[in-house]
């Protein structure tokens, strides 16, 4: 594992700084706890130990003073669960005060009260002190080095002859410590990660359904009428165009099952699809225009149809004389583009989110559309529309992902 990996605690090229307020109210509520039980247990030893003579009343101080400054940290942490906007900075200073202070409390009881003895108690809590948060290795890192620096520094200054050993035992323990301690939050950022992919699987499954789900029944209806005047007039027209309905129905039917990306060919198919079928409604009066110059890529289910349902419905279809729609894709150096543009009424109501309001007749799929492509293909949609001059809406899907 090289230091890129360990930084990042084994999966690289994952961007783990959007869990950091998780893993610091994480911290901060353990910190409560802990201070909680520190604040009892720093009390209580003193007393019950002055009561039964083990401890002189005055070398008692420390572990008072450390109650009280447990307290004071754990109220604070309490403040900073609700506050949200300094969170992660404050969780990482409070959480750094309260090892101090339990590495200082060992320091004091094992190296300063007990300096010629083998100090167990100090190895335990460079062990333990690492393990009571999740933090980066860096910071613990930082901990280790700082601990074992104290105790090099004073075991030069006292004399002990158990010296070197002190300090192999601290060593050791700080290792043991740093690799417990790397695991340990190594497993958390693994759950949260595997919490974010199983999100991010069930909002796209749950974005196609709702875009398969806004397929219009007055469409269906419509156009299986249509067709039934065409078996009278038109009988082979009518065969060709059951044909094409039996696609456009396969394929819609069909995107539950394609929950992330798909080849722009089979989008752009089923767009033509369903623009031949309205084409049977609308006659003359509905053009379509194809103006594609690159079409190697891929791109959300259900993207292009439910755009160029909008330009017709809600721009072809309501103007007198009718109109065009225009499907384009152009190549970038750095993104695909794709456009949907018809010259039909155009509206000049766009709510906040830069989208028409679904209320103004529907205006289907639009915001549906716009969640896929930022969800799944880290892409951007754009809706641009001048009353009486038709709309536009622009798709562009970054080449790197």
């Amino acid at each position: 594992m090289n230091f890129t990996q360990w930084k990042n605690f084994g999966y690289p090229g994952q961007e783990l700084t959007p869990f950091e307020p998780v893993l610091a109210r994480d911290n901060l509520v353990t910190l409560t706890n802990y201070g909680r039980l520190c604040s009892i247990l720093f009390v209580t030893t003193p007393v019950c130990h002055c009561l039964f003579g083990f401890f002189q009343p005055l070398s008692t101080v420390p572990l008072l003073l450390a109650a009280g400054a447990a307290f004071f940290l754990r109220r604070a942490a309490q403040r900073c669960l609700n506050d949200p906007d300094h969170l992660v900075p404050r969780a990482r200073l409070l959480t750094s005060l309260f090892t101090l202070l339990i590495f200082l409390l060992g320091v004091y009881y094992d190296l300063i009260r007990h300096p010629t003895e083998i100090n167990v108690l100090i190895c335990l809590v460079m062990l333990i002190q690492l393990l009571l948060f999740d933090a980066r290795p860096g910071h613990n890192l930082t901990v280790s080095l700082s601990g074992l620096a104290v105790v090099v520094l004073w075991e030069c200054y006292v004399p002990d002859p158990h010296r070197l050993i002190n300090i192999m035992y601290c060593f050791l323990a700080s290792l043991i410590g740093l690799y417990l301690a790397w695991h340990k939050t190594h497993n958390m950022f693994g759950m949260l990660l595997y919490a974010q992919r199983e999100k991010a699987a069930m909002e796209k499954e749950t974005s196609t359904q709702a875009a398969v789900s806004q397929f219009q029944p007055h469409f269906i209806s419509n156009m299986l009428s249509t067709i039934q005047i065409l078996c009278d007039d038109a009988p082979a027209k009518a065969k060709d165009s059951l044909g094409l309905f039996a696609d456009y129905m396969r394929v819609s039917t069909d995107a539950f099952n394609y929950n992330g990306l798909v080849s722009f060919p089979r989008e752009l198919a089923h767009a033509r699809n369903y623009a031949a079928l309205e084409q049977l409604r609308f006659g003359n009066k509905l053009q379509v225009v194809y103006d594609i110059e690159s079409e190697d890529f891929l791109l959300p289910a259900l993207t292009l149809q439910p755009l160029v349902e909008n330009a017709i419905t809600h721009g072809i279809g309501n103007k007198r004389g009718g109109g065009t729609v225009t499907i384009a894709t152009r190549e970038e150096p750095d993104n695909w583009l794709i456009t949907v543009q018809d010259d039909g009424c155009g509206t000049d109501n766009i709510a906040a989110d830069g989208l028409p309001p679904q209320q103004e007749g529907g205006f289907i799929g639009l915001a549906n559309v716009r969640q896929r492509v930022e969800s799944i293909a880290r892409g951007r949609l754009h809706f641009s529309s001048i009353k009486n001059k038709g709309a536009t809406v622009t798709v562009v899907l970054p080449k790197e992902r």
